[in-house]
């Protein structure tokens, strides 16, 4: 929780606010004013985890927006 959440393009999508926990896989809520993202955290969205600079890089599939 607080990592920022970058597209793989570079656009800032927000912050991680909660990790929901659910039987297949986790998803991660990433906030941005007052809009809320869900992705899931899977190895074919989630593409770079880098604590010390803490961020989170991600490929968002079509239609997940």
């Amino acid at each position: 929780i607080g990592l920022c959440v970058f597209e793989s393009n570079g656009e800032f999508l927000g912050t991680i606010t909660e990790i929901v926990y659910t039987g297949a896989n986790d998803v991660y809520v990433i906030t941005n004013n007052n809009t809320e993202l869900l992705i899931p955290a899977i190895n074919q969205v989630i593409k770079q985890v880098d604590i010390d600079r803490n961020t989170l890089i991600v490929q968002l599939p079509k239609g997940l927006r």
